[in-house]
């Protein structure tokens, strides 16, 4: 059985979501078929954390809402994760808002894996 742990992400918009399917549906043409959680949409993942530490991620998520509007992102390329399974578009990191998210978010919360 796969390792569970909850997953701190940032959905992109509706366009974006249509963009990247558009881009997936091509390179599924072409052969690229990644290992996908059916249902998810395309986020970027912030953090990931331990099973027990559910109702401090949510705060976390509250808290970081509630501090950051909307970011516009640009993905920079697509990419594979080792071992061929799992495709990725990468955004950009030069936006400093993005930046911000990312250092906004607890260090000191135990367990936290950065992504």
């Amino acid at each position: 059985m796969a390792e569970e742990f909850l997953t701190l992400m940032a959905d992109l918009d509706d366009e974006s979501q249509r963009i990247l399917s558009g881009w997936y549906e091509k390179l599924q043409v072409k052969g690229f078929n990644g290992v996908q959680t059916p249902g998810l949409p395309f986020h970027i993942s912030l953090a990931c954390f331990s099973l027990d530490k559910e109702q401090e991620v949510i705060e976390e998520m509250n808290e970081l809402t509630d501090q950051f509007p909307e970011i516009p992102v640009h993905m920079s390329h697509i990419g594979m994760f080792a071992g061929g399974r799992v495709l990725f578009a990468a955004p950009d990191m030069n936006p400093s808002d993005l930046l911000q998210v990312r250092k906004a978010m607890k260090p000191e919360t135990e367990n936290a894996r950065f992504v």
